[in-house]
Formats: structure tokens, C-alpha cells, sequence
């Protein structure tokens, strides 16, 4: 596979993030607070952004819940937020294909965490 990173990575990479999310059922895509950048939304929730970092590789935020975060952040798969040190927010560098694709799991994760968290009495 052509690595998508090595090619154009302010384009490509997000590209591949967005299209990714814009194909699942019920995801709306917005303009980002960064330039450049996409939010996703989900049944009125923030799933998290992607957008092209000045000088850098790609970056996703993610609001996740708090010991979620802490867990990907010890794991390295995330990094604390560093606007929002809050618990649950991180930041995925998408600076290998891997890293897109963990960032990728992780939004899929946060697009079906309400489905799994329905309890039927």
C-alpha cells in the first residue's frame, strides 16, 4: 500500500479521516475551529477533529471518556490534549499510516461507545 503520509500529508491524511467517518450512518462533518481542519459530529455529540498542524504532521483531537484517555495516553497511543489538558481529551499525531489507522479505531470507537452503553430491562 502507497503510504499516504510520505505522499501529501495536509491533504491525504485528513482526506483519508474524513472520507473514513463521513461513510458511517449519521456522521456530520463541520468546518473546524483549526484552518483546514474537519469536526465530527454524532447524534448531537463531538466526536473529535482532524486538521493539518503548521510545519508538522496531521494531528486528531478526540474527547473521550476520562480514564479512556489516560489508558490511550499511558499506552502512547495519544497524547494529552495540550490546549485542553482536561481528563478524556487527546491528541493523535497522524504521522505514520498506523497512527491514522489508531486514530481512525479510536473514532469508531467513540461513534459506537452509545450503542454498547444501552441496557435493556
Amino acid at each position: 500500500m502507497l503510504s499516504l503520509v510520505k505522499t501529501h500529508p495536509e491533504i491525504a491524511v485528513i482526506e483519508r479521516v474524513r472520507a473514513e467517518l463521513a461513510g458511517w450512518p449519521g456522521v456530520v462533518l463541520e468546518a473546524g475551529l483549526m484552518p483546514g481542519g474537519t469536526e465530527f459530529h454524532y447524534k448531537g455529540r463531538v466526536l473529535g477533529s482532524v486538521y493539518p498542524v503548521p510545519g508538522g504532521a496531521p494531528a486528531a483531537d478526540l474527547i473521550l471518556p476520562a480514564a479512556l484517555g489516560d489508558a490511550l495516553i499511558v499506552q502512547r497511543r495519544a497524547q494529552r490534549h495540550a490546549m485542553v489538558p482536561s481528563p478524556g481529551w487527546v491528541t493523535v499525531t497522524l504521522d505514520t499510516d498506523a497512527a491514522v489507522d489508531n486514530a481512525i479505531a479510536l473514532f469508531r470507537d467513540s461513534y459506537e461507545r452509545p450503542a454498547r452503553s444501552l441496557r435493556l430491562v
